[in-house]
């Protein structure tokens, strides 16, 4: 199964104001993956392989999408990477740790050595 985004408006339009990025610019609600999770599970009950692909790449909407169905699919909570949580706040719900807190200077050198300069 292959998730593209829900851009109905845009799919089919060459129009040079129109960046082709937008077609894909759709994140999928709740709402919206639910009855395909239903689907997943009953395409999964007929083949030894499920591939579900998101498609809908757009600002990281794709990746955002697959923690949701994995997460729902699982019935579990998942890591979810630290740069996406401060945008899509809605992985908090599926999320199964506390972000990492944010620091205005590295812990360490490039090496992985701690220098002199390091606050730890």
């Amino acid at each position: 199964m292959r998730f593209h985004g829900r851009r109905h408006d845009t799919w089919f339009s060459d129009g040079p104001k129109l960046p082709a990025h937008e077609r894909y610019n759709h994140l999928y609600s709740p709402d919206e993956l639910n009855p395909w999770v239903t689907r997943i599970q009953e395409v999964q009950k007929h083949t030894r392989g499920t591939f579900v692909v998101t498609n809908n790449h757009y600002q990281g909407k794709a990746v955002v999408n697959a923690l949701q169905l994995l997460s729902i699919l699982k019935g579990t909570k998942l890591k979810v990477p630290d740069d996406l949580r401060p945008h899509y706040p809605q992985l908090e719900e599926i999320a199964s740790g506390m972000p990492a807190a944010p620091t205005l200077f590295p812990l360490g050198s490039p090496t992985g050595k701690k220098s002199k300069e390091t606050i730890s």
